[in-house]
């Protein structure tokens, strides 16, 4: 493998919790630390409905127990996280267009979690919500460089499905590229709904026409820049300390997220979350959360690709214990590129 773009979901939790300092701005400091230490470039997406959210209620003289506003201090954070050469792109979670903060604490949009779904809310259509938050995004990057664009979008949860608004929205906001696909995925809860078994994992990136998921033969305006999967038995992913770590967290949103994924096989038993859990599924390559083990099955895995995409989450980052051990296993002519690093070089996809 010649490339790896490693990436970060810059995000609270997806039900609304978390606290922005303590899950948000302090482990990314602590990780952005070690890749300049290390000369690691890195993409950062900035989950951008949520912190204007945060910034909308601060301003109505609400603080939600915060000393200070917490959007100064993320547009603070990824200014420096771009001057020291990483790159910054836009993430999205539409359950937080119509979120309310109550009685203590943020209540999301349960009826508008999927990215592919989003219709119109608050008369907002996806066109706007898009193009809303990456003008946003650009207002405080271009601050730093003005020449600054934002390009890339990655969907929360990974909902893009289906596709086909998404991607004309994409095209007529000027986005360049997506990389929410984990290929051959799939997920069917109430809050994820995804089915990407059309997608090959041997492809390090495709171009895009009508379809996230289907490559396209042409000129085509986006390009398709899907996660590193793999298959593993659901059960292998807890035999990590820093998983565990990560779920102690936050258990209760951990436990919301087992339980949707598991009662979407239909069997809400005892036995059917057993056997829920000894199953195999496609499982991203999550850099903060797989030790030393993971990392080389993924890299034997991935050994005749040319590139590969990696996601972490600094909600979940717990210890440097799992990036020291992928850099330890991983070969050392690899470079570290970013999305816009990827862009830049204007590959064809052959078809």
């Amino acid at each position: 493998m010649e490339n790896l773009v490693l990436t970060l979901d810059y995000e609270l939790y997806g039900d609304g919790s978390g606290d922005v300092f303590r899950h948000v701005i302090e482990p990314t400091r602590e990780l952005m630390r070690y890749f300049d230490d290390k000369g690691i470039k890195t993409t950062i997406f900035v989950e951008m409905v949520e912190f204007n959210r945060l910034d909308q209620e601060w301003h109505k003289g609400n603080q939600m127990g915060y000393d200070t506003n917490p959007f100064d201090a993320v547009a603070q954070q990824i200014q420096s996280i771009y001057r020291h050469g990483h790159d910054v792109q836009l993430h999205l979670h539409p359950q937080w267009v119509n979120a309310h903060y109550l009685n203590g604490k943020w209540l999301v949009d349960d009826d508008n979690w999927m990215l592919g779904n989003y219709d119109e809310v608050n008369g907002i259509t996806l066109e706007q919500l898009i193009l809303s938050n990456m003008q946003s995004l650009e207002r405080i990057i271009r601050q730093v460089d003005p020449a600054y664009r934002c390009v890339a979008l990655r969907a929360g949860g990974y909902n893009v499905q289906p596709s086909e608004r998404l991607v004309r929205a994409m095209k007529s906001t000027g986005m360049k590229l997506d990389s929410s696909i984990v290929p051959m995925a799939v997920q069917q809860g109430k809050h994820a709904q995804f089915d990407f078994t059309r997608c090959s994992p041997a492809m390090d990136y495709w171009h895009v026409d009508t379809s996230l998921e289907v490559a396209s033969c042409g000129d085509a305006q986006l390009v398709e820049l899907p996660l590193a999967s793999m298959p593993v038995r659901r059960i292998q992913k807890l035999f990590s300390r820093a998983r565990l770590k990560s779920i102690l967290n936050n258990s209760a949103s951990a436990t919301a997220s087992f339980q949707d994924k598991a009662n979407s096989t239909g069997d809400n038993s005892l036995i059917g979350k057993i056997r829920y859990l000894f199953e195999t599924e496609y499982v991203t390559w999550d850099f903060c959360l797989m030790g030393r083990n993971m990392h080389r099955r993924f890299l034997r895995t991935l050994k005749n690709r040319k590139m590969a995409v990696l996601v972490g989450h600094p909600k979940g980052f717990t210890s440097l214990a799992t990036i020291q051990s992928l850099l330890q296993v991983m070969p050392h002519d690899v470079e570290f590129i970013t999305v816009s690093d990827f862009l830049a070089k204007n590959i064809d996809v052959s078809c």
